[in-house]
């Protein structure tokens, strides 16, 4: 087992401003030339659903470094994927977990779609609706259990409503990760039905 603070967070306050900064920043620059091109909707929803959207949540800037944070650095855990990530080693530790992002890439996707290029706000709108990406590490059982197609930019946990799974949010120590080694720092519940 592990050691989980008594403070338990609101899944509403820890959910907003997940992404890094910097990365959204660099992405939004990339879904806005995207959207300025003149290459088929086709290619422009493939290159922002496949490419773009995963950076928000596998890359953080740390130390002037972009680090891969889609297992180790990544906020939100379930309770069947931290105690797996905890009792293994090497490899293992994420071996057979996955990085979900709570409301559906496509849902983001199709929304940037929708932008209009030409708007003068076009950053500022982009980064509105980046800024609600959430992702949780689920093992592949939970993954295999959420809803599909179900989105609340609000309520980034709808789709989590029938399994009910325990969510913790992990500190990080970013300064261990150049040492080959990411180290927990805090855990904390998190109610995701406030």
């Amino acid at each position: 087992m592990f050691k989980v603070n008594p403070e338990i967070f609101k899944a509403s306050e820890v959910t907003k401003g997940l992404v890094c900064p910097k990365i959204m920043h660099y992405q939004t620059e990339t879904i806005m030339t995207i959207l300025k091109s003149d290459r088929p909707t086709a290619l422009k929803r493939l290159n922002i659903n496949k490419d773009v959207l995963w950076d928000l949540v596998d890359l953080r800037e740390v130390n002037g470094v972009a680090v891969k944070t889609k297992y180790m650095g990544n906020s939100l855990w379930t309770k069947g994927a931290l105690e797996h990530y905890l009792s293994n080693e090497g490899r293992l530790k994420i071996k057979g977990l996955q990085c979900e992002h709570n409301n559906e890439r496509i849902y983001y996707t199709n929304r940037l779609l929708e932008l209009d290029p030409q708007s003068p706000t076009l950053g500022h709108e982009i980064k509105e609706l980046l800024n609600t990406t959430v992702s949780t590490i689920v093992t592949k059982w939970e993954h295999s259990q959420l809803l599909d197609r179900a989105t609340d930019v609000n309520d980034p946990f709808v789709r989590y409503r029938e399994l009910d799974p325990e969510i913790f949010y992990i500190q990080w120590n970013t300064q261990t990760r150049g040492k080959g080694k990411w180290k927990i720092e805090q855990i904390n519940r998190v109610d995701i039905n406030c």
